[in-house]
């Protein structure tokens, strides 16, 4: 059984990248054991996002939402609208607490 390898070299820069073969199946089972094994321990996964706000763009009887930038591990950014909940509507901590969870599954 004879593999086909595909390899194109992007102008001007210098790289070469290859599709195909043996070496791509075989990083690709690496990563998917890798998630697999994830999953599998059940563990809890953290990361740290980074937010920027820019400006308001309103307020209301809920809180305030603002422009905000999402700044990604490569240095990419995602405009965004984050809303701030504002705790007066609520008659305790708790309760308080107890919807912005709930909301936070949504």
């Amino acid at each position: 059984m004879s593999t086909t390898n595909t390899t194109r070299t992007l102008d001007g820069v210098g790289l070469t990248r290859t599709w195909g073969g043996t070496h791509g199946k075989e990083r690709l089972q690496r990563l998917c054991d890798s998630y697999r094994n994830l999953i599998e321990q059940r563990r809890h996964l953290n990361w740290t996002e980074h937010l920027r706000l820019i400006r308001k763009l309103g307020h209301g009887g809920q809180g305030v939402v603002y422009l905000s930038e999402r700044r990604g591990a490569d240095g990419f950014t995602l405009p965004l609208a984050l809303k701030f909940f504002a705790p007066d509507p609520y008659a305790s901590d708790a309760a308080y607490e107890e919807a912005m969870e709930r909301i936070g599954w949504v």
